[in-house]
């Protein structure tokens, strides 16, 4: 199993490309190029520029995802759309959602049901859904208020569909599948901020535990699914500094 943490700053996201990650390659959004950059998943070997500069209309790319349909979905903070590129060759497919859609958004999700989730925390702290075909807005999954959400950088969708947000309240915080309500503080409840600080991104690790990017901690660290108590730090990745995206190869083991 390979883990990778980015300790860029212009990194936001990062994701492997290839059928069943045949190739270990990485994809990694880059507001400063307007791009998305392509690296060797085993070397860190710069092997170009996967999406090119500012290819249809992009300005500031930031959460990707690939879909069921198999493309690449990647949320434009300055553009504020979700706009879809073609996982072969990095064509632009066209702008997927736009209507309705979040201030800024930073991250997105496929849920459970097959839609597209988007967060936008720095301005509307607001989780939206749309047709995981079409791109239509349907609703609005989730309303936060600053105290619940803050400033979110990333969220994860957990086994039963409730979601869970990380950002500038140094916790996770749970929201309910089903009409958005704000549940608890399920990571780092009491807000510790030696358990969790400047969190950057969330993924469901391979452990089936949350795994986080800590920024201002450096470190990833482990948080149980069942309880959102802290497990451990994962020790192997360090040092870092600043890690801010976070995948994790599964398929080598």
């Amino acid at each position: 199993m390979k883990i990778f943490a980015s300790q860029l700053c212009f990194i936001i996201s990062l994701m492997l490309h290839g059928p069943a990650h045949a190739t270990l390659d990485l994809l990694v959004s880059d507001p400063s190029t307007q791009s998305v950059r392509r690296f060797d998943g085993q070397t860190g070997a710069a092997k170009g520029t996967f999406v090119a500069s500012a290819l249809g209309g992009m300005t500031t790319p930031r959460g990707l995802v690939v879909g069921p349909s198999g493309d690449l979905y990647i949320a434009d903070g300055s553009a504020n759309r979700v706009k879809r590129y073609s996982m072969l060759d990095g064509s632009f497919l066209g702008d997927f959602a736009s209507a309705d859609l979040n201030s800024v958004p930073t991250s997105l999700r496929f849920g459970n049901d097959g839609h597209l989730y988007v967060i936008g925390g720095n301005i509307q702290r607001q989780i939206r859904k749309y047709d995981g075909n079409s791109g239509l807005y349907l609703s609005t999954a989730v309303s936060a208020t600053t105290a619940q959400m803050g400033n979110a950088r990333d969220f994860e969708i957990m086994n039963n569909g409730d979601f869970l947000s990380v950002g500038t309240t140094n916790r996770g915080s749970r929201f309910a599948a089903s009409g958005g309500a704000f549940v608890s503080y399920f990571l780092n409840s009491t807000g510790d901020a030696t358990v969790m600080n400047g969190p950057r991104a969330i993924i469901k690790g391979p452990d089936g535990n949350f795994w986080v990017a800590n920024f201002t901690l450096n470190r990833i660290t482990r948080y149980s699914a069942s309880t959102g108590a802290k497990l451990s730090d994962i020790a192997s990745l360090a040092p870092l500094n600043g890690p801010s995206g976070l995948v994790i190869d599964g398929d080598r083991l």
